[in-house]
């Protein structure tokens, strides 16, 4: 059974450096080794033909030099033998400090030259006399002195020749076998080129297998994983072991499981989901559907896969349904509505939200089923045109008749009577008033009542407001002042008067008797700021925001509203943004309110204010779609 071992990357690597630094080292090693006894082999070689040479250099002179000398003194003083005898004689030192040279540091051969060279020195010496007595007139004295000296040095001859042959024989087997023993080194080095060779073939491929084990194979199984997840088929087990690659396949798993649970969770929001969820090609044929097909339409998701959608669009229809698909490839988001001819034959409205794939070719689609939206805007479009047509007239009329009776038109009223059409004037005013701000609201949303916008003097709109409301605040003992500067701004004289009459009549009514309220404008960069200013209970931090919508009103300490409709703030709201302005108010519960608001400037490029009042109206649209 294999061993598996749980190496970390930085530890595999490693061994894959440090193992044929190794191998090299011991290879290298070995070679280095061979080739040193090679060089030691042949050293000793040469040192053998060196101990060679010189002792038969000392041989030589030492027979030179006796058989001149016995020539000499056998042949009648030859002067030739003589030079030959003395040259020999005087080259014997320098050949024994050779020998001395050639068996320094081995010890064997040391030895032996030291039995033999006391005798040497010593027929050195006695050479040497012979030399000096041959130098002089021979006598017969000199003569037996030589002679006696020829003896002793022939009696040397005789032990060098015996010691000779010991000499030389470590020196003549070196000589035999070192070439031998340097061939055999030679085939040695050879072998250890090849053996290296392979044995580093052979590690190469058994670390490239060892490395395949740990990191090439467990990759090629992360691969098959990123293949198989994107294919939705089974993972491979998960890899054993603390390394990094089998830590980043856990940690691979550990992804896979939590994208299987979110697709999951996707798919179950997708089948579940209570809206139609599709794909379109850019024919318009439909790709994927979830099964609120069948509820919505009445189609279950295979009778539509490969139809187009505008086989089921409604006639009038289908070419708007086809150009918005056709624009989806240039545009990346749309929204776009039509009508679905269901199976059973009737109609749903739907709004349709569109993403466009460029990648895919594809449009994703959400469908919202909006016919309740839709049968509610027309029945809110029936109830306005009613209020309008069926209420307001009537109310008007029954308003004037009364104001007449009230005045004695029609001939004197009992007291009693004057009391009562008192308070049915007061409700009738309120309920055309309130009937008039619901209509506003309206044509200020649907955006079809029309800004008449000229350029104002914003001081002189100030002053006919207050003028429309002096006799209000006279009643309410409240005091009216004005700070105005010459700013100018193009607007809608009318709806900026009913804004300023709106807020006034806010802040009288919110005042404390003997009060005062003040309006204020000013110009602060391109933009004209209208406030205005009451000592009233103010407006709690959490109604700043909704006391701008619809039938929103602050409730006093007492529980009681002050009398109103609750459109009033919201129809300015709308009103100031159809400017391109904004409204807003600063206020302390307990402190008295400031109700601002700010319309561009006449100064303001044109352009400018276009694009503001475009801002408006798109951002009016946005709410309205939410809504």
């Amino acid at each position: 059974m294999p061993i598996k071992l749980n190496l970390k990357i930085s530890q595999i690597g490693i061994i894959i450096v440090i193992v044929p630094i190794l191998l090299q080292v011991v290879f290298v090693g070995w070679l280095a080794y061979l080739l040193w006894q090679a060089d030691v082999e042949k050293m000793r070689e040469v040192h053998a033909k060196e101990l060679l040479q010189v002792t038969d250099n000392l041989y030589k002179l030492a027979y030179s030099a006796g058989f001149n000398l016995s020539t000499y003194l056998t042949e009648g003083y030859s002067q030739e033998h003589k030079d030959n005898f003395q040259e020999a004689l005087s080259k014997i030192p320098a050949a024994i400090e050779r020998a001395d040279a050639v068996v320094k540091n081995h010890p064997k051969e040391e030895k032996l030259l030291d039995e033999i060279k006391p005798d040497i020195y010593d027929v050195c010496k006695r050479l040497d006399k012979v030399a000096k007595l041959m130098d002089g007139r021979p006598s017969i004295a000199s003569f037996y002195t030589i002679q006696r000296h020829r003896d002793y040095i022939e009696k040397f001859g005789e032990k060098f020749a015996n010691w000779l042959p010991r000499f030389v024989k470590e020196a003549q087997t070196i000589e035999t076998t070192s070439p031998e023993k340097q061939k055999q080194l030679r085939k040695q080095q050879g072998l250890a080129l090849v053996i290296g060779l392979i044995a580093n073939i052979a590690m190469a491929f058994a670390l490239a297998g060892f490395f395949a084990r740990q990191i090439t194979n467990r990759l090629t199984i992360m691969t098959d994983n990123t293949k198989r997840l994107v294919e939705d088929r089974p993972l491979n087990p998960e890899q054993s072991g603390v390394a990094e690659i089998a830590q980043l396949d856990h940690v691979f798993h550990d992804m896979a499981q939590a994208l299987k649970e979110a697709a999951q969770k996707e798919r179950a929001i997708i089948q579940n989901a209570s809206e139609v969820i599709c794909s379109l090609d850019s024919n318009g044929q439909f790709g994927k559907l979830n099964p609120a097909s069948l509820s919505v339409w009445g189609y279950a998701f295979n009778e539509l896969i490969g139809k187009s959608l505008l086989d089921i669009v409604d006639l009038e229809d289908k070419e708007k349904t086809r150009q918005a698909i056709v624009n989806a490839g240039n545009d990346t988001n749309i929204s776009f509505e039509n009508r679905i001819k269901c199976k059973d034959g009737s109609l749903v409205d739907m709004l349709w939200s569109t993403h466009w794939s460029s990648e895919e070719k594809t449009l994703f689609c959400v469908a919202h089923d909006i016919t309740n939206r839709k049968e509610l805007e027309r029945l809110k479009q029936e109830f306005m045109a009613m209020v309008s047509h069926d209420m307001r007239t009537p109310l008007t009329s029954v308003l004037a008749t009364v104001k007449l009776l009230a005045k004695g038109t029609f001939g004197v009223l009992p007291g009693k009577a004057n009391e009562r059409l008192d308070v049915v004037t007061r409700n009738l005013d309120r309920l055309v008033a309130l009937i008039n701000d619901l209509l506003d609201i309206e044509k200020l949303e649907s955006g079809q009542m029309q800004l008449n916008k000229e350029s104002l003097q914003i001081k002189q709109v100030l002053e006919r407001s207050l003028q429309e409301l002096e006799q209000y605040a006279l009643d309410q003992n409240i005091k009216l002042e004005l700070v105005a500067s010459e700013s100018q701004a193009v607007a809608d004289e009318d709806r900026l008067i009913q804004v300023i009459i709106n807020l006034l009549a806010n802040a009288i009514k919110f005042s404390p008797k003997g009060g005062i309220v003040k309006i204020n404008s000013e110009q602060i960069d391109n933009n004209v700021w209208v406030k205005v200013i009451d000592q009233g209970r103010g407006v709690p931090s959490s109604h700043k925001e909704i006391i701008f919508e619809r039938f929103k009103q602050v409730e006093s300490a007492d529980g009681k509203r002050k009398a109103g409709t609750g459109l009033g703030l919201p129809i300015c709201k709308q009103i100031i943004e159809s400017h391109g302005g904004k409204i807003g108010v600063d206020s302390e519960n307990g402190e008295g309110s400031t109700f601002w608001f700010w319309i561009p400037a006449q100064n303001m490029p044109k352009d400018l204010i276009g694009r503001l009042e475009e801002s408006v109206e798109l951002q009016d649209k946005s709410e309205k779609i939410n809504a």
